[in-house]
């Protein structure tokens, strides 16, 4: 659940960011290709993944 929020949170954050009109086009395409990013490895978790995934997960989001 923890990884989840923390991942959550992190989408939520990069979506806020997305909105920024004076944003770069390549501000915007990094923040893009990670709101991707996230959304599948929140897809990863969402029906339960194995402690060395949700580490993994906390390791590269934090």
């Amino acid at each position: 659940q923890r990884t989840r929020t923390l991942l959550e949170k992190r989408k939520d954050a990069i979506l806020d960011a997305l909105t920024d009109p004076n944003l770069s086009r390549g501000e915007r395409k990094l923040l893009e290709a990670q709101h991707k990013e996230i959304k599948a490895d929140i897809r990863t978790i969402k029906y339960g993944a194995p402690i060395r995934v949700l580490r993994a997960l906390d390791r590269k989001w934090r």
